[in-house]
């Protein structure tokens, strides 16, 4: 491990118990201002502390790896998270957003083959766009809970399957991520129709 890997997992190591540390105080304090006054503390807490696992993740697989796309997935993981964290535990979050902002820096700063990522990102962004929109959908179905986030967690898992089933066949994806998008309309028709019969 050279001096630059060091710098940047130090960076993340760093971020990573920054962010520990503001989900903890999350939980602990519960509804207050400096986090946000949210209503659900304890399930941002824990979401928190999540994005602070991603964050140290992100940071030890850029130092394990050259392979482009995975340096740019790490990249992209530590901004996306970073700026994340501040719309679960609030001002908490500053201390792990900007460490973490740092880490990202240093990989992309990074010494690797002239245009690689493009490369990287010419042949993989629709996979990525998927993989967001099942994040999306994951932390929604965490934080709203109740049948509606159930729909979101199913959404995300839909979302992963149409990902690994993309290299046996262009058709099952499609259809997977078609019945992803036709199902919450289905399961909503029986229960609008019951409102409407109900509506003086």
């Amino acid at each position: 491990m050279n001096h630059g890997d060091r710098t940047l997992l130090t960076a993340g190591s760093i971020a990573a118990l920054l962010g520990i540390r503001a989900g903890v105080a999350e939980i602990l304090a519960g509804t207050v201002a400096w986090a946000g006054n949210k209503n659900d503390p304890t399930t941002l807490g824990w979401v928190t502390i999540g994005l602070a696992v991603v964050i140290g993740a992100a940071s030890l697989l850029a130092t394990r790896t050259r392979r482009p796309r995975a340096q740019l997935g790490s990249a992209l993981a530590l901004f996306a998270v970073s700026l994340l964290g501040l719309t679960t535990a609030g001002l908490a979050w500053i201390p792990a957003a900007v460490t973490g902002l740092v880490a990202c820096a240093l990989v992309v700063r990074g010494p690797r083959p002239a245009r690689a990522w493009r490369a990287v990102i010419s042949a993989q962004w629709a996979p990525a766009l998927v993989a967001v929109l099942s994040l999306i959908y994951l932390a929604f179905g965490i934080v709203v809970r109740d049948r509606i986030g159930l729909l979101g967690i199913a959404g995300a898992g839909v979302a992963l399957a149409a990902l690994a089933l993309r290299g046996r066949s262009r058709r099952v994806p499609a259809a997977v991520l078609m019945l992803a998008i036709g199902l919450p309309y289905v399961l909503g028709q029986p229960h609008a129709i019951w409102s409407a019969g109900r509506t003086p």
